[in-house]
């Protein structure tokens, strides 16, 4: 990978900018990065993987609708999608870092530095937490987002008594997710969107759902 020389720059910086935390005679010393680079460095692992994440989720949904639901091949398209997924984590961990010259100890020392900052260890823990994007004309009316809701529900329960291993409960939350997209004409982060729009206006009335399920999976295909 080439780097421009204002990268270079900033990586020199940043390598200046690292300082050694203190710790009792005898235990390693850490090295940390300092609070606006490690901002920085997040937020660039975010948008590595995002940029990537999204296009691969859009190619994925366009392959598995061309096959049969729940044929060998659908099921294994999921799969191999997930083990993309986490491949294109420790991507984006190994260009960014790599870009600064720093190792991955000095990242996950830095992330446990900063665990107790409650802003900071956010920030960590939604690195590869991203959604597909939902533009405000897509969001749905009340009642469409109920019936999409209901309709994921009905689904959803009947494969309750499955107790299914996780693979599966993917597989079948993809298959429910596809169903909506042929039924209403709408792909799931918008329902999602949606939900949280009229979460005050639907009061309980999907709390159990959202507890145990909805919620949960609703962005399943966002997040690791």
């Amino acid at each position: 990978m080439v780097y421009s020389a204002a990268a270079m720059a900033t990586a020199t910086s940043l390598l200046l900018c690292l300082k050694s935390r203190a710790v009792p005679a005898g235990l390693q010393q850490v090295q940390i990065i300092n609070l606006k680079s490690y901002v920085q460095i997040s937020t660039e692992m975010r948008e590595y993987f995002k940029e990537r994440y999204v296009r691969s989720q859009r190619k994925l949904r366009e392959y598995r609708r061309s096959l049969i639901s729940r044929s060998a091949e659908y099921e294994q398209a999921i799969k191999d999608f997930n083990k993309k997924v986490r491949l294109l984590v420790a991507e984006a961990q190994e260009q960014v870092l790599k870009k600064f010259r720093l190792t991955k100890k000095q990242f996950e020392d830095s992330v446990n530095y900063y665990d107790s900052d409650l802003n900071v260890r956010n920030l960590a823990e939604k690195i590869y937490d991203v959604g597909m994007p939902v533009q405000e004309k897509e969001i749905l009316e009340p009642e469409q987002t109920k019936a999409v809701i209901d309709f994921y529900k009905e689904r959803l329960e009947e494969y309750e008594s499955d107790c299914p291993e996780l693979d599966e409960y993917m597989i079948i939350n993809a298959q429910i997710h596809d169903e909506i997209f042929r039924k209403f004409k709408v792909e799931i982060e918008v329902v999602d969107a949606s939900w949280e729009r009229y979460r005050e206006e639907f009061g309980n009335m999907y709390e159990g759902l959202r507890s145990q399920t909805f919620y949960v999976l609703a962005s399943t295909e966002n997040s690791i």
